[in-house]
């Protein structure tokens, strides 16, 4: 039986792209109009920022080359700033209250496709049997929830990497680019490849010990110590055991070990190995992020978020952001 042909354009390749921008749009709408009403609400300060209502280098531009009439230009600006002041300045980024709303999608999503994903893949054989990932390989047929689900994280990962090159640098920019271009083309090429089974199990991995850092960090931003404390304790635990124990253990030694006496390796194959090593590295490297900040923290030194290039930071920023 001849191998079947994979079409990016028949996996809707595309698709993504789209529902990342309406992420990003219903985030900012959750974060303004939900999310910072109740942190206000729970005592965070509103953050007192004055919008530089004219955006001279770009207007100067354009009243220099005359092309556009006063009316225009203006217009523009209007526009410009608009659109600014709803996607958020890079002067209140670190506000504690924009933190906070921040959390809370990310806290909110983490928990909703998590669920989501235990939902979809509890009657599924391969949760409680990864070998069966490779049965039927590659002529499995992808479900309609399967493909929901992989599409919504698709654009979910696409908005983080718009996010980062909105928000001013930090110290770990490369490493978090890195990380969400490696997700990027690992859940591509599970999706196209038709090796979403061991796709989806990647997903539920690396998303439970999010739920809980998120959660720290509110806590944190609510001056809630002990719950923070709690909760990031969690989150280490968490992390240790689906990152370190049953990331390489159980996902990558199907891949690498498992599956070639399973199917015939292809090119695809050896491509998803090598980016589920990439992962493999990345979390190593913050897992070494993490117990610097545990260590820090049973030494009783000052925690501070690292990566930060503001000057606003506070002292009091959420410990846990060096992870992330």
């Amino acid at each position: 039986m001849d191998r079947p042909k994979f079409s990016l354009i028949s996996c809707n390749f595309f698709y993504p792209i789209p529902i990342a921008l309406c992420l990003l749009v219903a985030r900012r709408v959750f974060e303004k109009y939900c999310f910072e009403p109740v942190g206000v609400s729970l005592g965070i300060n509103p953050p007192k920022v004055i919008y530089n209502r004219s955006n001279s280098p770009l207007i100067s531009t354009l009243k220099t080359t005359n092309l556009l009439s006063s009316a225009q230009v203006s217009n523009i600006n209007k526009y410009l700033f608009i659109s600014t002041t709803f996607f958020n300045s890079k002067s209140e980024t670190n506000h504690r209250i924009c933190r906070f709303s921040r959390s809370c999608w990310h806290f909110m999503y983490y928990l909703i496709e998590f669920s989501h994903g235990m939902i979809i893949l509890w009657n599924k054989p391969w949760l409680w049997d990864i070998r069966e990932c490779w049965t039927g390989y590659p002529y499995q047929k992808m479900s309609s929830d399967i493909w929901f689900y992989y599409v919504i994280n698709l654009a979910y990962y696409w908005s983080l990497i718009i996010e980062v090159f909105l928000h001013k640098r930090r110290k770990d920019f490369t490493e978090t680019v890195v990380h969400h271009v490696v997700a990027i083309f690992l859940i591509y090429i599970s999706f196209v490849m038709n090796l979403f089974r061991i796709g989806t199990l990647v997903i539920i991995v690396l998303f439970v010990s999010d739920i809980f850092l998120e959660l720290a960090k509110l806590f944190k931003y609510l001056n809630l110590e002990i719950q923070s404390t709690t909760c990031f304790a969690f989150f280490t635990i968490i992390w240790i055991i689906s990152r370190l124990v049953i990331y390489p253990f159980w996902i990558l030694q199907d891949t690498l070990i498992d599956a070639p006496s399973l199917i015939l390796m292809t090119p695809s194959t050896y491509l998803l190995n090598i980016l589920l090593c990439s992962i493999a590295v990345l979390n190593i490297f913050w897992t070494y992020q993490i117990l610097r900040v545990v260590w820090k923290a049973l030494t009783n030194q000052e925690l501070y978020d690292e990566r930060s290039d503001s000057e606003e930071t506070e002292s009091e920023e959420d410990c846990s952001e060096k992870t992330k």
